[in-house]
């Protein structure tokens, strides 16, 4: 009799071992749905042996989801009693008890069922969760949170494209998995959108890549988006916004002989070729002070045109040029103490009288290239009071400063 009541003692000690050796998981299935669809989470766990009493606290996105129901239920969880809470923070309680204990080795103990809106969102165990044996012995649970996606993913959205009339613009999508493409375009403000046809100026209206041959000042404003299929499931990348600005032009005038040369617009073509094409023979010489243009004895060491340096130029005769191209947006340019090249870099020009106090304190001088006239205050000379657009001048500072140019009146 003693014997068996040492073995049963012994059963007894090493059944309490194990439900304490448990290690016990519970965890949130990781989900990915079509956005506008309902969606079953799951809530599994694995070493729920002897298990007298559960209390879980399951939080959730509403910007990701809508909760809807608790099913599915476990039927070792016979009687388990839930609430759906929004306070403190949206969540769904979850309650069960009983003496006779379940007995889970690894499963699902029930789904928790969301209308799924779109984006990511996460679910996550609560403090305050709480297992326990029939023992009343409380477990170290290991709570794996879970979380919920697209099942079509937006890895790179279009982008907002500022273009000039003529030019050519794009929007791109980069999505997984491969899926279905189609563009749209709405013309009023994202209110409808309609599907765009292979056309001259649209193409890859079914690929990631739309290209758009040539926008024109019509076309600003409109928004362009991307349907994306796959399995089923279709969802719409962001709208982008196209903008078209128009072109600008700008005349520059020359003297027979030498004169100086400086753009506010960036032309269409670099190419030293191009930007000069109009002046045909009567161009002799253009330099920047390093690279030369010589065209009547073949020297080119000046192949592209910096929108934002000065030149040198000289013509055999009178004539003028039109120039059309990008508005460029003034750079300040760094002036060092003794002689600089000034070009001006806007549309207007600029009265010397008008400028910072603390400018002209810096300013010695500052003389025509091609030209006699001349600004030298200390000197009581000035004949030059404007610099003009288009032409370059040569200033003397006496220390070192950063020239930056004043905005041109509207």
């Amino acid at each position: 009799m003693k014997k068996s009541i040492l073995i049963l003692t012994l059963l007894v000690v090493l059944l309490g071992a194990t439900v304490r050796a448990q290690n016990p998981t519970i965890s949130i299935s990781q989900q990915s749905a079509c956005p506008g669809s309902d969606v079953a989470v799951s809530i599994n766990a694995t070493n729920l042996l002897q298990i007298g009493a559960i209390t879980l606290f399951i939080a959730y996105d509403t910007a990701a989801v809508q909760y809807i129901t608790l099913n599915n239920v476990h039927p070792e969880l016979g009687g388990l009693l839930y609430n759906h809470l929004l306070a403190p923070q949206p969540m769904v309680a979850v309650s069960w008890a009983s003496i006779a204990g379940a007995n889970i080795a690894a499963g699902k103990l029930f789904d928790i069922q969301y209308h799924y809106k779109n984006g990511q969102g996460n679910f996550a165990f609560l403090p305050n969760c709480e297992i326990s044996t029939t023992e009343l012995v409380i477990l170290d649970v290991a709570y794996g949170s879970g979380s919920i996606q697209s099942s079509i993913q937006i890895l790179s959205q279009p982008a907002d494209q500022l273009v000039y009339s003529g030019e050519s613009a794009g929007f791109a999508v980069e999505s997984v998995p491969i899926t279905a493409y189609q563009w749209q375009r709405s013309t009023n403000e994202g209110a409808t959108f309609v599907n765009l046809g292979e056309t001259a100026n649209y193409s890859g209206i079914d690929t990631p890549t739309l290209e758009i041959a040539t926008a024109n000042l019509t076309m600003t404003g409109n928004l362009y988006r991307c349907r994306l299929t796959a399995s089923g499931c279709t969802i719409y990348s962001r709208a982008a916004l196209l903008e078209v600005r128009q072109l600008a032009t700008q005349t520059f005038q020359f003297a027979a002989g030498w004169n100086t040369f400086a753009m506010a617009v960036q032309p269409l073509s670099l190419d030293v070729d191009d930007v000069f094409d109009d002046l045909g023979d009567q161009l002799i010489f253009v330099s920047d002070g390093q690279g030369v243009y010589y065209p009547a004895g073949g020297v080119n060491t000046l192949p592209q045109i910096d929108p934002s340096a000065g030149y040198f130029l000289k013509i055999s005769n009178n004539a003028s040029i039109v120039i059309t191209g990008i508005p460029t947006v003034p750079t300040s340019i760094p002036i060092g103490a003794g002689w600089n090249l000034l070009p001006v870099l806007l549309p207007c020009d600029v009265e010397i009288g008008a400028l910072p106090a603390e400018v002209l304190s810096k300013i010695e001088a500052i003389c025509e290239i091609a030209g006699g006239e001349v600004f030298w205050p200390s000197k009581n000379i000035e004949t030059l009071t404007t610099l003009q657009t288009t032409k370059m001048y040569r200033l003397k500072a006496n220390e070192d400063f950063l020239w930056e140019f004043p905005a041109c009146n509207p």
